[in-house]
């Protein structure tokens, strides 16, 4: 868990530097990747249990 915050910490530093500091911008950006990874995470799910419960 501890290295999951530190590369999510350095994302988001590296993501500050690059849009000089837009932090509305980075944080509609990580909410669009958390959207994402959170449809692509359910999918993967339903595709392991073809059961739908």
């Amino acid at each position: 868990m501890n290295a999951v915050f530190m590369v999510t910490a350095a994302l988001l530093v590296t993501l500050l530097y690059t849009f000089g500091g837009d932090i509305y911008l980075v944080f509609n950006l990580m909410g669009m990747c958390c959207i994402l990874v959170g449809i692509l995470w359910l999918i993967y799910k339903r595709k392991i249990s073809p059961s739908y419960t």
